[in-house]
């Protein structure tokens, strides 16, 4: 489940399908009519966007907790 918001927002349309949008990439990772059986596909989508943003925000602290730029 690397890479994967740990919320996805749910709407619910006239059809009466519920759609699971990832909040980091917005894409609609899910579609289904009992809401319950999103939650694999949720844990099956790997979202590159917040697998980047993790990787710059682990970056950028271990530049902090080295000194920043030009130490070491």
């Amino acid at each position: 489940m690397s890479g994967n918001p740990t919320h996805f927002a749910h709407r619910h349309d006239r059809d009466g399908l519920y759609h699971s949008i990832c909040p980091a990439c917005f894409a609609t990772v899910a579609r289904s009519r009992p809401e319950a059986e999103m939650a694999e596909l949720e844990q099956a989508h790997v979202c590159a966007r917040a697998s980047l943003m993790r990787l710059l925000l682990n970056a950028d602290r271990r530049e902090r907790s080295n000194g920043g730029l030009g130490a070491g």
